[in-house]
């Protein structure tokens, strides 16, 4: 048996975080199986429903609700140990994406067997002594290999079998390469039911995306013109509490849409409130001139909530820069001292440029006069969610009992803090 042979599996993960013995879960995750030079022999990927809080999105780019509806690891783990089936396992930090895939097969209630393994950290060092870094985007541009989407898992999984093609190509015939062409080390992964179809990024971000919103639906049953000339105080302050979380729930759209036929309201007198809503956060966002990373995702949450399409949320962004003036907060006047507040969810905003951690934000909260807390009960009053569709057990139990729930970038807005 030859290096030209054996086959491998390249895996890649993307994780909640750094401990699969504990909480964390893997997000993300494809396998490549390849052959020694580098051909592709047959791939797998899909998003994975974690079931908890995504941890670092600003790394993964992944938000609850592209997850969502994606099918659960157990239920594509014989996707995963088909391809691994008498393979060499393989990865860039091989030991993180291993002990991950081995604690999801566990999870799933199969056996794991003790199978081979390579890492292409490892064999980049020995291929070339000139390798100065260790991280997988600087590999690929040292050995000229493309990497578009880093923390991709598909496109690090590809980027990784290019990479370990390079090195086994420039290694053949060293002690290390010879040990992995052993028949005797290639095993049997276990065989198991597959019971859901994979969901890719690009189609969970389309799904998000043409998704109608529970106001965008309600509000198309409204009478098309009324010659009431409304007043529009309670409904602006009834969306504005509604949006605290970036979400407008089925009951909150009801409600909205009870309170505009109550004050005769008219299809267009609703869609030109949402649209002022959008044109003050916009503005507001616009008034430094620099539309953060956090405020986009802010603006998007906001435009996709209300059901306004990009055509609109394109002309409202050149309305603000023409007219940068900023817009008053409606919800910044409400007195928070003294309420009890808890984070859930890897936070994702910054100041100065540094991102804001846990202990910076409590920090923040305290000296704001507000009491923070680390669990969720029915005396808490507001649940900060660095997602707004988090699937955190925290997130869970608020909206259970009720307690009100804040995204991140609008409790920073409320406090007067300016964040990035």
């Amino acid at each position: 048996m030859s290096l030209r042979d054996v086959e491998f599996g390249v895996v890649d993960v993307e994780t909640t975080g750094l401990f699969p013995g504990g909480h964390d879960r893997i997000c993300e995750i494809a396998v490549v199986r390849v052959r020694a030079d580098g051909s592709v022999i047959d791939e797998y990927s899909t998003l994975v429903n974690p079931e908890r809080d995504l941890g670092p999105t600003h790394l993964h780019e992944i938000r609850a609700a592209d997850v969502r509806d994606a099918p659960l690891f157990a239920e594509i783990a014989g996707a995963v140990a088909r391809l691994l089936d008498r393979a060499v396992f393989a990865a860039h930090n091989v030991s993180f994406d291993a002990r991950f895939v081995s604690a999801e097969i566990r999870r799933a209630g199969h056996e794991v067997p003790p199978f081979p393994r390579v890492c292409t950290l490892r064999l980049a060092a020995m291929a070339d002594a000139d390798v100065q870094s260790r991280r997988l985007p600087d590999l690929c541009a040292h050995f000229g290999i493309g990497l578009a989407e880093h923390h991709s898992a598909r496109a690090d999984a590809h980027a990784t079998a290019a990479l370990l093609a390079q090195c086994l190509g420039r290694l053949d015939g060293s002690t290390h390469v010879n040990a992995l062409v052993d028949r005797r080390t290639l095993v049997a992964w276990p065989s198991i039911a597959i019971t859901a179809q994979p969901l890719q990024r690009y189609d969970a971000a389309a799904r998000r995306d043409a998704a109608p919103s529970y106001i965008g639906t309600l509000v198309a049953r409204l009478p098309a013109h009324r010659d009431v000339s409304p007043e529009t105080t309670a409904y602006m302050d009834l969306l504005d509490r509604a949006l605290e979380d970036r979400r407008i729930t089925e009951s909150e759209a009801h409600s909205l849409i009870e309170l505009a036929s109550m004050a005769g309201l008219s299809q267009a007198n609703v869609v030109a409130a949402h649209e002022t809503y959008l044109h003050d956060v916009v503005s507001m966002a616009l008034a430094d001139g620099v539309i953060s990373d956090s405020e986009q995702r802010d603006l998007d949450e906001v435009r996709r909530a209300l059901g306004i399409d990009a055509g609109a949320f394109e002309q409202s962004l050149q309305r603000g820069r023409v007219d940068p003036q900023p817009a008053v907060a409606r919800s910044v006047s409400e007195d928070l001292q003294g309420k009890t507040i808890c984070f859930t969810g890897t936070l994702h905003c910054a100041i100065d440029g540094e991102r804001v951690d846990r202990a910076a934000a409590e920090i923040l909260a305290t000296n704001a006069g507000l009491v923070t807390r680390r669990s969720v009960s029915k005396k808490l009053d507001i649940l900060v969610l660095a997602d707004p569709d988090s699937m955190s057990g925290k997130a869970r139990k608020a909206r259970q009992l009720g307690v009100r729930l804040m995204s991140e970038a609008v409790f920073w807005r409320t406090l007067g803090i300016v964040v990035d």
